[in-house]
């Protein structure tokens, strides 16, 4: 059975999971450390808030993609994903 991320929490858990994720990112930019380009950890928690806010991961997704508008062709996750 398929449920996503939801399966294994309710929304109040996510909500839950999305303030630890901000609690970060605020902890992240008061660090102040920033690479060569001048960004810092921030930005890789973005997936994580998308995913505690949804309750899917990315690879689900895809899947929904898939069995949805790709219509079962796996042809076309070249079209959306490839840069």
């Amino acid at each position: 059975m398929r449920g996503g991320l939801a399966a294994f929490g309710d929304a109040a858990q996510r909500f839950e999971e999305a303030d630890l994720i901000v609690a970060h990112r605020i902890d992240l930019a008061a660090r102040g450390e920033v690479n060569s380009m001048g960004d810092n950890e921030v930005g890789f928690l973005e997936p994580l808030r998308r995913i505690a806010k949804s309750g899917k991961s990315p690879a689900h997704d895809l899947l929904d993609r898939y069995e949805g508008p790709w219509g079962g062709d796996l042809s076309k996750i070249y079209d959306e994903l490839s840069f």
